[in-house]
């Protein structure tokens, strides 16, 4: 049995802030985490074990590659210490280690081109292996770890080439991530259950993860790649954008040269960072707890108690009897879980025309006690304005959406009362 020794324990600390969702091993590169391309060439090149060393926020990387087995490999998990030598790794790890075993870093991305000149026939392929074999050999277990510590020494730079590349800075991620992506495909390389229309793509290639969305409309030019559950709203432009897992781009939202990480803008060129509060713009597009049974009961408790303000003379925004009336039915609703705490209103407004391009959309959006549209332009605004605001607002409900909701309510009622 072929053993490797591969360290995966970078905390990521030079890349700050995109470390504070990712490890470097994990960070996504052509749809896969830049590990996963070195347990590909281990295996392709006869090794059977694998001995990873993980840092302490280790808990993704477990999640994902579990035991091996979906690549073929028996993996076992080492959690090294702050700062640990990768020779004392070495020693705790004792006998189990072969003397011939590989030692490599999981976090250098390592290029899968050498695997297209793997032989068709059987009758090459020992010599293919120990081709591969020797190529990823940069150290074994007998041999001195100093190059293979981190921080990185002068020694490391034996990492780089064509093949080996050393993430060290937010500049370097995002140059893999965009240009491996693009000599990966010609123009689309979509995920499993994702959309994306040809026409949004003006010019250069884009990839685009698992169960995402970029919406007719969008427009795409240089090389993009959109990670997994992301969504791209019409409207939005992006040229040579790093999306990552998880992340939503919203209408009218131009961005170039940037790593976006849910409602985080990283200028690469201008080594600029921006946190964006408002989320119509940029945010996270994860929904964890959309539809479950505790979304439902805050939904309801919170409507019971609106309803109860509301018969107390507290909570509305347009204090007339008729809107008061109107209200109370629609947190009965609510309560009752017959409609959701916030969505449209029950009836479309009488000058939205029903040849009206955006009719279809507006009717989809889910029904509501409280508009939101209308807490951010009031309900005197034009019915045009609120059925559009209502289409951009439209986004799965969480805990957190919910109660910024209410509060937004609460505040508009007391800026009218």
């Amino acid at each position: 049995m072929k053993q490797a020794l591969v360290f995966a324990d970078r905390d990521g600390r030079e890349l700050n802030p995109l470390n504070e969702n990712y490890s470097p091993a994990m960070l996504p590169i052509a749809g896969r985490p830049v590990l996963e391309n070195t347990l590909i060439l281990c295996q392709a090149a006869g090794i059977d074990e694998i001995w990873l060393v993980t840092g302490d926020n280790d808990f993704e990387l477990r999640s994902y590659f579990e035991s091996g087995a979906r690549w073929s490999l028996v993996i076992k998990y080492l959690r090294a210490r702050a700062g640990e030598h990768p020779a004392n790794v070495r020693k705790r790890i004792g006998s189990r280690l072969d003397s011939g075993v590989v030692v490599l870093r999981g976090d250098i991305y390592r290029s899968l081109d050498l695997l297209t000149k793997a032989p068709d026939g059987q009758s090459d392929t020992s010599e293919f292996k120990r081709e591969l074999y020797d190529w990823i050999s940069e150290h074994h277990v007998n041999q001195n770890l100093d190059p293979l510590a981190w921080p990185p020494s002068s020694n490391t730079a034996e990492f780089s080439g064509e093949a080996h590349h050393l993430i060290k800075s937010l500049k370097d991620y995002h140059y893999l991530a965009t240009n491996e992506s693009a000599s990966a495909v010609e123009l689309i390389q979509p995920g499993a259950q994702s959309d994306l229309h040809h026409s949004s793509i003006e010019s250069g290639t884009t990839t685009l993860g698992d169960y995402s969305r970029v919406e007719i409309g969008a427009r795409l030019n240089g090389n993009n790649a959109i990670g997994s559950s992301c969504l791209i709203s019409r409207g939005a432009a992006l040229e040579n954008a790093v999306i990552m897992n998880g992340s939503f781009v919203g209408s009218g939202m131009q961005l170039s040269n940037c790593i976006v990480d849910h409602s985080r803008v990283m200028r690469v060129d201008l080594g600029v960072c921006l946190d964006v509060e408002d989320p119509f713009f940029v945010s996270s597009n994860a929904n964890p707890i959309n539809t479950s049974f505790v979304l439902i009961v805050f939904q309801q408790a919170l409507a019971a108690v609106l309803l109860l303000l509301t018969h107390c003379g507290v909570g509305f925004f347009n204090p007339t009897p008729e809107h008061r009336r109107c209200t109370q039915r629609r947190l009965a609703r609510a309560c009752k879980g017959e409609i959701r705490l916030f969505g449209r209103p029950r009836t479309t407004a009488p000058d939205i025309s029903p040849n009206m391009p955006w009719t279809e959309a507006y009717l989809a959006v889910p029904e509501g006690a409280i508009s939101p549209a209308e807490l951010q332009f009031g309900s005197n605004a034009s019915p045009t304005v609120i059925s559009l605001a209502e289409i951009e607002s439209n986004r799965p409900l969480s805990i957190s959406v919910v109660a910024r909701l209410t509060c937004a309510y609460f505040r508009r009622s007391v800026v009218v009362q």
